[in-house]
């Protein structure tokens, strides 16, 4: 069981490395609440996931350089 928690971790760790978060600190926040109450807090971070990312904004640029 010890193995899957810390494979469980460093999975959630991957996670959080690709997310743009809205603000840096947010980040270390939700390392700390998994590292408290481990699966509930994984569980309470994708309830709240989409709240907190950055949304990517679509801007295309269809003018060509000439």
């Amino acid at each position: 069981m010890l193995y899957f928690g810390i494979i469980f971790f460093i999975l959630f760790l991957l996670e959080l490395r690709y997310l743009n978060f809205k603000y840096k600190r947010d980040k270390y926040i939700w390392i700390e609440i998994v590292l408290m109450y481990s699966y509930l807090g994984y569980l309470f971070f994708l309830s709240y996931k989409r709240k907190l990312i950055a949304r990517r904004k679509f801007e295309p640029n269809f003018e060509r350089n000439r």
